[in-house]
């Protein structure tokens, strides 16, 4: 899948179909950028349905197109603003998909230099390389294979420093884009829940969404309903409780996913620089300090010790320059719901 074919797309069939280009004209038009077989192969079937009036089989597209992506446009069809819908998906897919696909790449390149480090230790010998290099391998395989250990990945996803932060405001991202597209539409309130919390990749994050959707359905206000998900702030929460009263709950959804954009864009910067360090540490000198002592006729201990300063030197420069960009890109960033008071203190 060509990501920046698919935001192009997106953002161009959003374009048009606001600015009331006819449907047939506006797919044809921005049809022309897609070119990857994935992406063409989805705005055929896209074309396909939208001029038929047919439901998306996102069943077909489940394996190739981004989850967000699918929740998002599903929920622009049912609610009839599919430009809406296309715009937030372009966002999502410029901001956010590429670190995601990054890493996703990354797994699979530090998998198969592990295969490859346990096919040289094994013909040339070195048990205590082997055990740790199959030890490595086997858990960066496991959470692929089972829900469980996926759930807990992104358990710790959600609780690391700075990287836990970033999850949590990538989920809120993916549910508020849901909501401000759902809102004020034919869906019931319920089914406005269910919709945008789809859309959270997070398994754990999307679990805890859920406490929300059962106090709705228990007959609870908007406010009073996110109150019961732990992490998202009580800014956001006392923010709703107003709008909620004024009858414009529109603008706190519309707020918090226009902020939030910012924000993660933002923080793309050292997220970025975690990532180059992750990859090069993770897929290339672990295993390279792991498999040298079998070839090297030297101390291992010294050995250890300059794979692990140059690991170091690594992570501190990577940090370094991305905390140096996020600084000067959060300077338009107004998160005004970080200095609200959470009203969950005063209950």
């Amino acid at each position: 899948m060509n990501l920046p074919q698919l935001a192009q797309y997106s953002e161009g069939l959003g374009k048009m179909l606001r600015n009331g280009i006819e449907l047939r004209r506006a797919l044809h038009v921005a049809g022309q950028c897609m070119v990857a077989g994935p992406n063409r192969r989805f705005a055929e079937r896209l074309s396909a349905s939208l001029q038929a009036g047919e439901d998306l089989p996102f069943d077909e597209f489940s394996r190739t197109m981004p989850p967000f992506y699918l929740t998002i446009l599903d929920c622009g069809l049912l609610t009839g603003r599919v430009p809406q819908a296309l715009t937030s998906a372009a966002h999502y897919v410029r901001q956010v998909l590429p670190v995601r696909h990054t890493l996703r790449r990354c797994g699979r390149y530090a998998l198969l230099a592990y295969l490859i480090c346990i096919v040289t230790t094994v013909v040339f010998g070195g048990r205590p390389s082997l055990v740790a290099l199959v030890v490595l391998a086997t858990l960066s395989v496991l959470p692929r294979c089972f829900e469980t250990l996926a759930f807990q990945r992104d358990v710790l996803l959600a609780r690391m420093p700075f990287v836990g932060t970033w999850t949590q405001q990538v989920a809120l991202l993916e549910f508020f884009s849901c909501m401000e597209v759902c809102y004020d539409s034919t869906l019931r309130v319920p089914d406005m829940f269910r919709a945008s919390i789809r859309a959270v990749g997070n398994r754990f994050l999307r679990r805890d969404l859920l406490r929300a959707k059962a106090a709705v359905e228990q007959g609870c206000s908007f406010a009073d309903a996110l109150g019961k998900v732990s992490f998202i702030p009580g800014g956001m929460i006392a923010d709703v409780a107003a709008n909620e009263v004024c009858g414009k709950l529109e603008l706190s959804f519309e707020g918090f996913a226009r902020e939030l954009r910012k924000l993660i864009e933002a923080k793309m910067e050292p997220i970025k620089a975690l990532v180059t360090a992750y990859v090069i540490s993770y897929g290339i000198l672990i295993p390279l300090m792991i498999v040298v002592p079998v070839f090297v006729d030297f101390d291992a201990d010294l050995i250890l010790l300059y794979f692990l300063s140059l690991m170091a030197y690594l992570w501190f420069f990577s940090m370094r320059m991305g905390i140096g960009n996020y600084l000067r890109k959060a300077n338009d960033v107004n998160c005004w719901w970080e200095g609200l008071r959470d009203i969950r203190d005063t209950q």
